[in-house]
């Protein structure tokens, strides 16, 4: 979705990049769902691509078929064992 919005307003990846005020690095990894923008990064992208709302530009990109979703959690902490019960 932000590739197509972006190849409508007729914008290089690296005008987009000035205008939202971020690095081309940063957006390329925005637009090829690498990384997601915060909330005033989607806000200024979004302007610079004279989209209204930006929430349909950042959507998931789909898996390949067959492919987990990486999991952003961290691993549940431990249990210890000590003679009063148990302690996190």
């Amino acid at each position: 979705m932000l590739r197509a919005a972006r190849k409508q307003s007729d914008k290089t990846q690296a005008q987009v990049a000035k205008e939202a005020n971020i690095s081309k690095a940063q957006y390329q990894n925005i637009e090829y769902g690498k990384s997601e923008p915060g909330v005033l990064t989607a806000i200024r992208i979004a302007d610079a691509l004279g989209v209204e709302n930006p929430k349909g530009l950042f959507t998931p990109h789909p898996r390949p078929s067959g492919e987990k979703p990486k999991s952003n959690s961290l691993p549940k902490p431990s249990v210890r064992q000590h003679k009063g019960g148990n302690l996190p």
